[in-house]
């Protein structure tokens, strides 16, 4: 049973969570904030505890944010001050409303009796036929029932059996409007995808389409053609191969051809300056004070920047290194270290006892308060490139850093820096454990998206002259641009995919920490599987956490308790 179903099963059976009951938050006596609020649109809003902190979750949210006090009555979201929270109180003192900002749920929301049970609450308790009942009563529920089923499928796709259950019996009094009917139609086909039932999700696409005005629903037709049409298109981008050879299974004489490549990249220190010394603070409150040092040096002739930031007070060869690496998103989120990383705040108490290297990865941009770098190089280059980019930074970091032990050195990255701190690991030996959270693993096989396979996905990017944030997209422009220009031919093409893959390498990690959200739509968890069972074969035994109805952040809470045990072992010596 999923996390969130089993929150959702106790709420409706009424009281808090049995996990929360010890840590039940209270202020001025029995005034207590944990409970349901209900939002305007038909959807819940959860506050609960876990582990002293008090969580908010929006029901269709697959993450939870910690509040913590600002005031009485007055939270905040943790490292991100702008969203809010402030709870009502009536005559007696008791919590009766609460407000938020900069969510999905803003606006005043009223605290729930115990008994009042919202329609989507049935839903994702998996009452489906209780939940079809409460959708059924007027147009307007009906509408918002397929609303709530296409958010359901897109956010929780361990949901999609009871998502295909619901439409299916909504669809038996289908919305009057003719677009809500298409939108059914293509959720319920959506759904189908994603229990793996392809030739069943077929006639829904073309029902979808067919009812949908089609130039506003480019979605629904680029669908249908996935299931049903030529996988390309002759006004589609061209590639100087096949799919079959772009996706082939990895040969042992390509996986040795990239090991020996690994082998002679250059990535000594060059050309090195201290661009900036400043104060800096491990933590958000001022409390684990340190220096942060912004550096510039040349990976491959292009000029980067990265940050090393030293407790104070530390002493030479003190310090652990943990390498913190930042994800990627289609417009290349900039690094910024203007406040502390998640990692430095995961880290707590031990956190000064770290030295943390973070890279500026190239063709992106690192913020420090007013002022910005913008590393050289080729942005796009985000995997194999980026690790290059991961090494060179910590040779350089190594040279001048004093306080460094380069017999302790980790590494940690969620998504994108999830990948590339294990191809890191994988090809120096001197990182000694990797704790890898949401990153890809296999970029031929288990990185497709949204229920579809990496190459029924490329194969859409291709025919529809994909951007990066469509379908298929960032696949496309990582991977493909050189073969598109012809600058890259298949044995280049595969040779970038396989260095960018670390399944394949697997058995030359250290001890390695995964972690993943059995409902994350941007990483699928079997790349997590799939990695370890490889480190099986070989006989390594990694830590690995799977996290029902968390997304691509994963569970943040636990997923801090683990690693932070994991890296202070390393402090330890153990």
């Amino acid at each position: 049973m999923s996390t969130l179903r089993a929150l959702v099963l106790i709420l409706l059976a009424g009281g808090v969570p049995a996990f929360a009951h010890a840590d039940y938050r209270t202020l001025q006596g029995d005034a207590q904030y944990t409970g349901r609020y209900a939002v305007p649109e038909g959807t819940v809003l959860l506050i609960y505890s876990r582990e002293k902190l008090l969580v908010v979750r929006p029901i269709f949210w697959p993450s939870e944010q910690v509040l913590t006090e600002t005031s009485p009555d007055h939270f905040e979201v943790a490292n991100r001050p702008n969203r809010k929270a402030v709870f009502e109180r009536d005559a007696n003192h008791c919590v009766v409303a609460m407000t938020m900002s900069e969510t999905e749920s803003d606006g005043r929301l009223v605290k729930m009796a115990d008994a009042d049970i919202a329609p989507v609450e049935l839903l994702f308790a998996d009452r489906v036929a209780e939940a079809v009942q409460k959708f059924r009563r007027s147009p307007a529920d009906i509408e918002r029932g397929v609303e709530f089923g296409t958010r359901m499928v897109e956010r929780f796709p361990s949901h999609a059996r009871t998502v295909r259950d619901f439409l299916t019996r909504l669809a038996e009094t289908p919305p009057a409007k003719p677009e809500s009917h298409a939108q059914l139609e293509f959720a319920l086909a959506e759904a189908l995808i994603r229990v793996g039932e392809r030739n069943g999700a077929a006639p829904h696409y073309a029902r979808a389409l067919a009812l949908a005005l089609a130039p506003a629903r480019p979605d629904i037709a680029q669908a249908l053609a996935r299931v049903r049409g030529p996988e390309l298109a002759a006004d589609g981008i061209k590639l100087p191969f096949s799919l079959d050879a772009l996706f082939a299974t990895p040969t042992d004489a390509e996986r040795k051809a990239v090991l020996a490549d690994w082998q002679h990249r250059e990535l000594k220190p060059r050309d090195v300056q201290v661009i900036k010394r400043a104060p800096y603070s491990l933590d958000n409150l001022g409390k684990f004070p340190a220096e942060i040092v912004i550096v510039s040096h040349r990976v491959h002739g292009s000029k980067h920047y990265g940050a090393i930031i030293v407790p104070k007070n530390a002493k030479p060869g003190c310090c652990t290194v943990v390498l913190d690496v930042k994800g990627v998103s289609w417009n290349y989120f900039p690094l910024n270290l203007t406040h502390p990383s998640d990692l430095m705040q995961s880290l707590a108490e031990d956190r000064d006892r770290f030295i943390y290297v973070v890279p500026s990865l190239r063709g992106e941009k690192l913020i420090l308060g007013d002022e910005s770098w913008v590393s050289e190089g080729d942005r796009t280059d985000v995997w194999d490139g980026a690790t290059d980019d991961v090494i060179a930074l910590l040779n350089v970091a190594l040279k001048i850093t004093p306080e460094a032990d380069p017999a302790r050195i980790a590494a940690f990255g969620h998504s994108r820096g999830g990948t590339v701190v294990l191809l890191a690991a994988e090809r120096d030996p001197r990182i000694r454990r990797v704790v890898s959270a949401a990153g890809p693993t296999d970029h031929f096989f288990l990185q497709g998206e949204d229920g579809w396979t990496p190459r029924e996905s490329v194969a859409d990017a291709l025919r529809n002259h994909g951007k990066p944030k469509d379908l298929g997209g960032q696949f496309l422009e990582t991977f493909l641009t050189g073969a598109v220009a012809g600058e890259k031919n298949l044995e280049e093409t595969r040779r970038l995919l396989l260095a960018s893959s670390p399944r394949y390498f697997a058995e030359r990690l250290p001890p390695t920490q995964f972690h993943y959200g059995l409902d994350d739509g941007v990483v699928k968890p079997a790349n997590g599987r799939e990695i370890i069972a490889r480190m099986s074969q070989a006989g390594l035994k990694p830590e690995a956490y799977f996290y029902p109805s968390f997304g691509h952040d994963t569970d943040v809470i636990a997923a801090a308790t683990h690693m932070r045990r994991f890296l202070t072992g390393m402090v330890a010596g153990k």
